[in-house]
């Protein structure tokens, strides 16, 4: 999470570097600096936790969010929260403001189409570039293929990048899919009740590898956490994962069984995500059932 700790901190690298800056120690510089060198790789690894919101973060008790945040503030920057979420950015930033959320690193919103900073602010205007030029095409062809699918209604409030409709079964989910893919684009339904029109191969996964990319962290040093079926290409990705126990039962279907890298918690929620930060060691406290 955000934070404004200088070079000289509270944890150890930081305090095996200080002598050498400060010049207060006898030892040679270059003993200094391989020891601090050996110490940033072990205490400051970049670790990222990526996590959906609906059901996901915001599921479970305020209790349960707020152990968790509390949990990632103490950690003094040495772990990063980016929320990867369905939800626009205009849709997130009240919860900020409010408190109901914490404030982020980054905001992987709109299903992958969007790479922000905590201030709306895009992360690299070249991964933008990059979605736009593939949904240029698409944009356009969206409403006349999907004009004759009775039961679609028009989300309003999403980002430039993707169409989101809702909808309520009965309804023709495999004509709907294959129109999309006749233009170019994907089609995602994601916990019976989301359509989601992307650019092609354009997802939450694929934005969790380019921010992991731009920021040079290893799969071994990042969590993945959802509970939908718009969270299946996060657990694609190869790294740690975790589905929160109120998950759909679609996404539960999607996913390998016994995948070694792929945590099922029993709580909902937060208190998931909670459960399996324990499960892959990043913290030292007792899963609860």
């Amino acid at each position: 999470m955000a934070t404004n700790q200088g070079v000289v901190g509270s944890n150890p690298a930081s305090r095996a570097i200080s002598p050498l800056i400060t010049g207060n120690s006898s030892k040679p510089d270059h003993w200094l600096f391989s020891t601090y060198l050996i110490l940033y790789k072990y205490f400051n690894k970049n670790r990222i936790l990526f996590t959906d919101l609906d059901g996901t973060l915001l599921g479970g008790t305020r209790q349960d969010r707020d152990r968790l945040t509390d949990w990632l503030w103490s950690q003094n920057g040495q772990i990063k929260l980016v929320f990867a979420t369905g939800r626009s950015f205009e849709n997130i930033a009240p919860l900020i403001q409010a408190g109901e959320l914490p404030e982020p690193d980054a905001i992987i919103g709109d299903v992958g189409t969007s790479l922000m900073l905590a201030n709306g602010d895009p992360i690299c205007p070249r991964i933008h570039a990059e979605i736009d030029t593939l949904w240029a095409l698409p944009s356009q062809l969206v409403e006349q293929q999907l004009a004759g699918i009775q039961g679609l209604v028009a989300q309003h409030k999403t980002g430039p990048r993707r169409q989101s409709f809702t909808f309520t079964p009965p309804i023709d989910l495999q004509r709907a899919c294959q129109a999309i893919e006749a233009i170019g684009a994907d089609a995602l339904v994601s916990d019976n009740q989301y359509f989601d029109v992307l650019p092609k191969g354009i997802h939450k996964g694929w934005a969790v590898r380019r921010l992991m990319d731009h920021w040079q962290v290893k799969p071994e040093h990042a969590v993945v956490a959802g509970d939908t079926l718009n969270d299946l290409a996060m657990f694609q990705v190869g790294v740690p994962a975790i589905v929160v126990g109120n998950a759909e039962p679609a996404l539960r279907q999607a996913l390998p069984s016994n995948s070694p890298h792929i945590f099922q918690a029993q709580a909902h929620g937060a208190a998931g995500i909670w459960q399996g930060l324990s499960h892959f060691g990043w913290h030292q406290y007792p899963q609860e059932n």
